[in-house]
Order: structure tokens, then C-alpha cells, then sequence
């Protein structure tokens, strides 16, 4: 039995030790993968806070842009008041005129 013993405990270590090279092995290849995917996660989280930045620098400009836009339609319109306001100042002016002109007598020409 000691022969037979000794050799069935020798062939127990064995395996237990293969199997325990085999999960040490397996934990290790899963810490591994754990923080390859835990950068990779980091790397996508940066990029996508990237992203977010450059949008919210975006929509800024674009409100500034549309701010700017605004404005000048304002002046704009202000300034096509303003022309109406003196077109429709200077029909009436003219229209004046001609009235004066065709209601006025006419001269008499002297006749010496």
C-alpha cells in the first residue's frame, strides 16, 4: 500500500498542482482582459467627453452666430423702416410740389 499510496498521492499533488497552475493561469488571463477592457473603456469615455466638448463648443458658437444674425436682421429692419419712412416722407413732398405746380395760376406773361 505504500508504493501504491505513495504513487496515487504523488499523481493527486500532480493534478492538484496542474489544476492550480491551470486557474492561476485562468485568473491571470482574466485580470489581464479585465484591465484591457477597463482602458479601453477609459480611452472611449475620453473620446466621448472629447465629443461632448466640441458639441458644446459647438451649439455656443452657433447661438453666438445666431445672436449676431438676429441682430443685424433688427438693424436691418430698422434701417427699411427708416427708408420707408423717408420714401413715403419724400412722396409726400413731391406730391406737394405737383399740387402747388398745377394748382398754381398760371403767370401772365407782360405784354409792354
Amino acid at each position: 500500500m505504500t508504493e501504491e499510496s505513495s504513487s496515487n498521492i504523488s499523481d493527486r499533488v500532480l493534478s492538484l498542482e496542474e489544476n492550480l497552475n491551470r486557474f492561476i493561469d485562468f485568473s491571470m488571463q482574466l485580470h489581464r482582459d479585465q484591465d484591457r477592457r477597463q482602458r479601453d473603456h477609459e480611452v472611449q469615455l475620453r473620446s466621448q467627453q472629447e465629443q461632448i466638448n466640441s458639441l458644446t463648443t459647438l451649439t455656443r458658437q452657433v447661438a453666438e452666430a445666431q445672436l449676431v444674425l438676429m441682430q443685424n436682421q433688427n438693424e436691418i429692419l430698422t434701417r427699411f423702416d427708416q427708408m420707408q419712412s423717408e420714401i413715403l416722407g419724400l412722396r409726400t413732398e413731391t406730391q406737394r410740389i405737383l399740387d402747388l405746380m398745377l394748382n398754381e395760376p398760371p403767370e401772365e406773361e407782360d405784354v409792354n
